[in-house]
């Protein structure tokens, strides 16, 4: 029993000179791991995670505005009644203005525009090699 005893208290006594539990020194010094990753390399845990209750606050918030969107564009919602399509024409016709008249160019101008246009369109001068 004293041997047991002796051998439970051996790794504790172990593992407080690796730690420095006698010396006072830091248990993260440097080089304490020597090479492997060890409990002081667990980062900090964040300070600006949002707490279970907001989370749930947000996921109820965000169901809600799905449920808006899907209330405000159900089936019929873009379309016209059956009957109003021709109605809804005719107004917005009556409310569009029509588009200015285009005046038509004078003659002389007209006739010296439509002999440039055929000058151009003609074909370009055969190339004989």
């Amino acid at each position: 029993m004293r041997i047991a005893l002796g051998l439970l208290a051996l790794p504790a006594s172990g593992a407080l000179a690796a730690t420095g539990g006698a010396t006072g020194a830091a248990p993260c010094a440097p080089g304490t791991s020597a090479g492997y990753p060890s409990f002081c390399d667990i980062p900090p845990t964040p300070t600006d995670v949002r707490s279970p209750k907001a989370f749930r606050a947000a996921v109820v918030d965000l169901r809600r505005a799905g449920r808006r969107v899907v209330r405000a564009s159900g089936p019929g919602t873009f379309g016209l009644p059956l009957g109003e399509a021709d109605a809804f024409s005719r107004s917005a016709q009556a409310e569009a203005a029509p588009p200015p008249e285009i005046a038509a160019p004078p003659s002389e101008r007209s006739e010296a525009a439509a002999a440039e246009l055929r000058r151009r369109a003609a074909p370009p001068p055969r190339r004989t090699h």
